[in-house]
């Protein structure tokens, strides 16, 4: 009896040590010291003619690529002393802004890779970095900072409100009138930039916020946090409209059309939800209803029947089922919470687009057509997501065509 409590506890120590290693390693990571070679930030020109990777890490060198899509060719390669950890392109893509792993964010001609000026004035790592329109550049940094630049000169225009959290990533809308910021506190913020005030203040206790984004047309902005969880909010009221279990701890992504959000985490995978913002149709309301209906019937098999085709229906019945979580009915209310909770914990699936390593970033091109993908082996792929077809293959310094164009 002895022995196995000594090999007992020998295995919870050994169990305890690896997962403390596995957790160091991800906040490594999380703060720049993972592989000097993985993709760090994935950005499509706004005409979607050219991709842009960084790549490098805290007290690594750094790497911008461009290639342009037509013809999988590299357009240009700029060397950094410190890792590179973002991109953005201007409006009229003929620029890029680059956010670094020092204290100092630039802007380079996209063709030649020449530095046309530099953003000086953070005192820590210049984290995440976007065009807010031509005129334009803002900035968020590890000294808890988020500071608007003049996107033709450089010079520093503003500072948004007061260093509040160490900023991991900001996000602007595509009218230029807000931005979302996310630290590596619990705090997600909303930044209304015409006032340049704080709008709301999401918080979430333990979980930092790592990934943050707009939807393409503004209605949304999307949050992922370290609980697995990302959150889509409306821009207007800030109204919780979908909370769906997806890993998003690198990166995420949501579809022009608003149709497929994307996370990757720590996995070779994507992780895909097929979402449904715009609600359902009369029809579909009217499906919802009669079934939820059944959930008074006296007999169980029709009750269980009912929850079973509810389920089927998934992200079309989430949102009334949401609804119904706060009846009076106990019964109804009972099997709403358990059947809304069920569609979305399991509304996630996985993509793999052949991928060797983790991933690391993600975004959608603005054909809404392709995806761009990367991961810590410093490889990018670009795929149709309709059908999954991998078109480019970008592995270090060469391209691999794997198809002509897409259609």
């Amino acid at each position: 009896m002895g022995l196995s409590i000594v090999k007992g506890l020998r295995t919870a120590i050994v169990t305890l040590l690896l997962a403390m290693l596995h957790l160091s390693q991800l906040q490594a990571q999380d703060r720049g010291k993972g592989n000097p070679s993985g993709t760090r930030h994935l950005a499509f020109s706004p005409d979607g003619r050219l991709l842009a990777a960084t790549y490098g890490g805290i007290d690594q060198p750094g790497t911008l690529r461009i290639w342009d899509l037509q013809t999988g060719a590299m357009v240009c390669e700029h060397q950094e002393p410190d890792g590179v950890c973002s991109v953005s392109f201007s409006p009229d893509s003929d620029s890029v802004a680059i956010g670094m792993f020092g204290k100092v964010g630039k802007v380079l001609d996209v063709t030649t890779g020449n530095v046309q000026f530099e953003l000086r004035g953070h005192q820590s790592h210049v984290r995440s970095i976007t065009y807010v329109d031509e005129r334009v550049i803002a900035t968020g940094s590890y000294d808890k900072t988020i500071r608007l630049w003049n996107a033709q000169t450089g010079v520093q225009i503003s500072q948004l409100g007061q260093p509040t959290d160490e900023l991991r990533t900001i996000a602007v809308s595509p009218n230029g009138q807000y931005l979302l910021s996310g630290s590596a506190s619990p705090n997600c913020r909303l930044w209304d930039l015409a006032e340049m005030k704080e709008v709301a203040l999401f918080h979430s206790p333990n979980f930092i916020c790592p990934n943050v984004c707009f939807s393409r047309d503004g209605e949304f902005f999307l949050t992922g946090r370290w609980d697995g969880i990302v959150r889509i909010r409306e821009v207007a009221s800030q109204r919780l409209r979908a909370a769906v279990m997806v890993s998003a701890l690198r990166a995420l992504d949501m579809s022009p059309d608003n149709s497929l959000l994307l996370g990757c985490s720590d996995k070779p995978v994507l992780q895909a939800v097929d979402l449904r913002l715009d609600g359902p149709t009369a029809e579909e309301s009217a499906k919802v209803m009669q079934l939820v209906r059944l959930w008074n019937s006296d007999d169980y098999q029709v009750r269980e029947k009912a929850s079973r085709e509810l389920l089927e229906m998934g992200m079309v019945a989430a949102r009334i089922l949401e609804r119904l979580r706060e009846v009076n009915a106990p019964e109804i209310r009972i099997r709403a919470r358990t059947a809304h909770r069920t569609i979305m914990e399991s509304a996630s699936r996985d993509v793999d687009v052949g991928h060797d390593f983790n991933l690391s970033a993600v975004c959608f091109s603005p054909d809404n057509l392709h995806v761009a993908s990367g991961d810590v082996g410093g490889n990018v792929k670009v795929w149709r997501y309709r059908d999954e077809m991998v078109i480019h293959h970008f592995t270090g310094f060469t391209s691999i065509q794997l198809e002509e164009n897409s259609r």
